[in-house]
């Protein structure tokens, strides 16, 4: 019927040969890389970001080249560049990809939040990612992690979830710009060919001459030049020292320090689908354990046939939304228990488990969902490290959390009206509420020592 709705009223429209407008070469000239960028943000903001411009890598979409570097810069488990500097203090978070593919460049780009700590040591930080990148170029391209990747975007795209038309329509609909009519469905997702040489030549781009380092934070204020033309950001343009490029580019770093991945070995191989239990009712949720500790409700997917389980459990506690000084207590605990599941729970997400922790006012929201062959390896482990968490929490990942919150908190300040009239309908309408300038002067005094009590 829609075909037939297209046929009737776009057939008659002349096809008149136009093609895409190309813009040739790319937006920055030689002159602007090996730059230093320092700027004053309005928010509580503290970053250190990299930018590589690159050819453009869309007409690669089967082979994917940037996607195996982005993978590897950004992993968070055990000797990955993130882990190194949340065990200096120096940061909260790291990504790494592509941030922009047009049709004549590209731009790859690595980011950091970082501490406060961190931003007195943004050369030895960005001495750090380079170290990660001269290794993984020494390393060379690997074709287990390139295979480990293809065996996880086939096993996503094969049991992909179906979303909602309109929004379905409208991407396959953008896709059809850059993919062939063959890939649209599955060329964002899946890769056809393993290409060494194409990924060792966009990681020639990743070298500090071929970069523009940029810093944000407050730090800065009352000590820059230059005005921004449009928004007025205060900033800084400096020439990074040729010394200093130099020793970035050489850069090595012992492998016991930074280092590839471990095989992943929470990829699922089994997809077979369960039966559910003799007498069961798919159709409703069975209460199967009541008792004085907990409720477990289960309830068989009748809908959609796919081998993926989704378990939610909330911990409840009065305490948790009791005072300002529970509420701060509670988020700190949660901050601090994702941090310290976060190597495994990551290498979890890049094999299609999913988890998460957070606060509600009832207490603790647990959830995990993925394919049922492994995911009960990620909840195990989510337990154990609930159980173990006063044996493993430390000062130095407590005063971490608590800084990261606290910017959180007081950039609330900055945010759009429309964000201080929720607020504000919160407090007047809610049963329990608490201001912010309350929740910040409450997070500013609790302790580790409040916490483990």
């Amino acid at each position: 019927e829609l075909q037939g709705f297209a046929t009737k009223y776009f057939s008659d429209i002349p096809n008149k040969d136009v093609g895409n407008p190309e813009f040739p070469g790319g937006p920055y000239p030689q002159s602007h890389l090996g730059k230093k960028l320092e700027v004053v943000p309005i928010k509580e903001n503290r970053s250190l970001d990299l930018h590589f411009p690159l050819p453009p890598t869309q007409k690669h979409y089967s082979k994917k080249p940037a996607n195996y570097i982005s993978h590897l810069i950004g992993h968070e488990s055990a000797g990955s560049i993130i882990s190194y500097l949340k065990k200096k203090n120096w940061a909260n978070d790291l990504w790494g990809g592509q941030a922009r593919s047009c049709s004549d460049w590209a731009s790859f780009q690595v980011g950091c939040d970082l501490t406060e700590e961190g931003m007195e040591h943004i050369e030895e930080i960005t001495e750090v990612i380079f170290a990660y990148i001269n290794m993984l170029r020494s390393e060379g391209p690997q074709e287990w992690i390139y295979n480990e990747n293809l065996e996880v975007a086939s096993n996503n795209f094969r049991f992909l979830s179906k979303s909602k038309p309109q929004g379905y329509a409208c991407s396959l609909a953008e896709r059809m710009q850059n993919y062939k009519p063959e890939d649209v469905l599955s060329g964002p997702y899946c890769t056809k060919e393993y290409d060494p040489e194409l990924i060792k030549d966009i990681m020639g781009y990743l070298r500090p001459e071929n970069m523009i380092l940029s810093v944000t934070g407050k730090k800065f204020k009352g000590n820059t030049e230059l005005v921004e033309k449009w928004y007025g950001t205060e900033y800084n343009d400096s020439k990074l020292d040729e010394s200093l490029l130099k020793k970035w580019a050489e850069i090595e770093f012992p492998k016991t320090e930074l280092h590839l991945p471990e095989k992943n070995d929470l990829i699922a191989t089994d997809f077979e689908l369960r039966s559910p239990p003799p007498n069961h009712d798919p159709s409703q949720p069975k209460l199967i354990v009541n008792d004085d500790l907990a409720r477990l409700w289960f309830k068989v997917d009748d809908k959609f046939g796919m081998p993926k389980l989704n378990v939610m459990c909330t911990l409840t506690t009065p305490s948790a939304y009791s005072s300002v000084e529970n509420l701060c207590l509670t988020k700190l605990y949660v901050a601090c228990l994702n941090e310290l599941i976060n190597e495994f729970s990551y290498m979890a997400a890049m094999a299609g488990l999913n988890s998460s922790i957070s606060n509600t006012r009832d207490g603790i929201e647990v959830s995990v969902s993925g394919f049922n062959h492994k995911l009960h390896i990620l909840m195990d482990k989510i337990i154990a490290t609930i159980a173990s968490f006063g044996e493993n929490i430390t000062e130095s990942l407590f005063d971490r959390m608590k800084e990261k919150n606290l910017k959180s908190l007081k950039n609330f300040f900055f945010n759009q009206s429309y964000h201080h009239a929720g607020n504000a309908s919160d407090l007047i309408l809610g049963p329990i509420a608490y201001p912010y300038e309350e929740r910040v002067e409450a997070m500013e005094d609790v302790t580790l020592e409040d916490l483990l009590i």
